[in-house]
């Protein structure tokens, strides 16, 4: 059995996943900084947002995945 984890692009379907996983990991460390408007938004406006930022050249956020569960993710 191989057990992997996926790199890839967010999309706006990860919404509601993303800000539960941020929000998981801001209880979880000191280390990571969040804007404090995520936890306020709803997964629509979490959805937009995400299609606002992969319309960008100059943003990108990137997820870890592993077996459907987002594990990780990196904002540039």
């Amino acid at each position: 059995m191989s057990e992997e984890v996926t790199v890839r692009g967010v999309e706006s379907a990860d919404a509601a996943a993303l800000v539960e996983l941020l929000n998981k990991l801001q209880s979880e460390t000191e280390t990571i900084t969040i804007d404090e408007q995520i936890p306020m938004l709803s997964v629509q406006e979490e959805s937009d947002q995400l299609e606002l930022i992969n319309q960008s050249p100059l943003d990108q956020v990137i997820v870890a995945d592993f077996d459907g569960s987002l594990i990780g993710v990196v904002s540039l």
